[in-house]
């Protein structure tokens, strides 16, 4: 039994050799007798992009950002004496412009007349006083000679206390009048500049006090806007008295006004890394009859609390490179057109990001073809075929 496995064994292995040697031999011959195969030779791809021809020149820089009209001066007006209000101005309502100086209104004024009498007559006593003890000092300097004593007399003889008191005393009197002159003169409310009435506290037969507020007034034709820049966009101004067009829309229509910056509130914001700069308002010139509608229905001026829109010219950034925004790829890195129309990734240094636009200073060379062209999956060095784009060129250029 065990012999016979073996020769099984040997049978098996020899019928495997056989089997293998001949498959060795079968595919030699299929080598050299079969038939070839045809060569394909198979085309590198070609890209088509579109390109730009960079070129170098100066550019201005336009700042824009948006803004609140605010009036200039705020004040509640408030009463300096207590009083009840007996007489108002006409204007004394919400709307209404007051001139500067006029009377907003005014308060019951008989107690502050009577006062001032009274200061007035205090005034006359205390002279009456003063007088006397002159004439007292006097007469005390002469019984002193005549008594024939040696020596300066004491002050206390020559009565000069009493005179430095009666002295005193003149003088607050007559303070006293200037107090109540002061007072009575406060019964009238007058307005500080001119203003236009935000809102009224008090009106005609309110009793009010020492403080108590009457009305809120705003500055008219005055105005200013308060333009929150960015620190790239502050660092790109050109002077601080720059020309500004504000722009808003009221109604169906565009309105436009000139500003000029005056000062900026020299601070950062921490949590939005922002600085306010100042602007003031100036008069649109507008031919008609003068008046307070006219202002308003011609708009001369924006109305307050209106957001506008500012753009004004600031830093001319010389020798540099504008290139549309499209072209920028991640990493402030570019897409040419070698000599050899194949892909070349060039670093660029970046000076303005704009909306549409990208000024870079350094990285490119005045001639270099810009791909401007999307591109599915860029491969450095694969084969382009590049279309110049004219009109990409010509409209870049024409919003230097």
């Amino acid at each position: 039994m065990k012999n016979r496995r073996i020769i099984k064994w040997v049978v098996n292995l020899i019928l495997i050799g056989v089997v293998l040697i001949i498959g060795v031999k079968g595919s030699k011959w299929l080598k050299q007798n079969g038939p070839e195969a045809e060569g394909v030779t198979v085309a590198e791809p070609v890209v088509s992009v579109t390109y730009q021809t960079v070129e170098e020149s100066d550019y201005t820089v336009t700042l824009e950002t948006q803004g609140q009209v605010l009036p200039k001066r705020d004040t509640v007006v408030a009463a300096e004496v207590a009083g009840k209000i007996v007489s108002v101005s006409e204007r004394l309502e919400v709307g209404g412009v007051l001139e500067e100086g006029e009377v907003l209104l005014r308060l019951d004024d008989a107690d502050y007349r009577s006062i001032l009498s009274s200061t007035i007559a205090r005034v006359a006593e205390a002279e009456l006083v003063l007088q006397q003890e002159e004439a007292r000092a006097q007469q005390a300097l002469r019984d002193w000679s005549k008594l024939g004593r040696s020596g300066q007399p004491s002050d206390l003889v020559l009565r000069k206390p009493q005179l430095i008191s009666a002295q005193a005393n003149l003088q607050a009197a007559k303070d006293g009048v200037i107090q109540a002159e002061r007072n009575l003169a406060r019964t009238e409310v007058k307005v500080p500049y001119r203003a236009r009435v935000q809102r009224v506290m008090s009106n005609l037969g309110a009793y009010v006090l020492s403080g108590s507020a009457i009305a809120e007034i705003v500055s008219e034709g005055d105005l200013e806007v308060r333009l929150p820049m960015t620190l790239e966009d502050f660092g790109h101004l050109r002077s601080e008295n720059a020309e500004i067009e504000l722009t808003a829309k009221i109604g169906a229509e565009e309105r436009t006004w000139r500003a000029v910056m005056v000062r900026g509130e020299g601070q950062v914001n921490r949590q939005t890394l922002t600085t306010i700069v100042i602007a003031k308002v100036l008069k649109n010139e507008i031919e008609g009859e003068e008046g307070e509608m006219m202002g308003i229905l011609d708009y001369e001026l924006p109305p307050a609390g209106l957001f506008v829109t500012a753009s004004w010219k600031g830093r001319v950034l010389e020798d540099v490179y504008v290139i549309p925004r499209l072209a920028l790829q991640p990493g402030n890195e570019v897409f040419l057109v070698s000599e050899e129309n194949t892909l070349v990734r060039r670093s660029v240094g970046v000076v303005r990001t704009e909306e549409d636009r990208v000024i870079v200073r350094s990285g490119l060379s005045v001639g270099d073809k810009l791909i401007i062209s999307p591109l599915g999956a860029p491969i450095v060095g694969m084969k382009l075929d590049p279309q110049g784009d004219e009109e990409q060129v010509v409209e870049v250029e024409s919003q230097l």
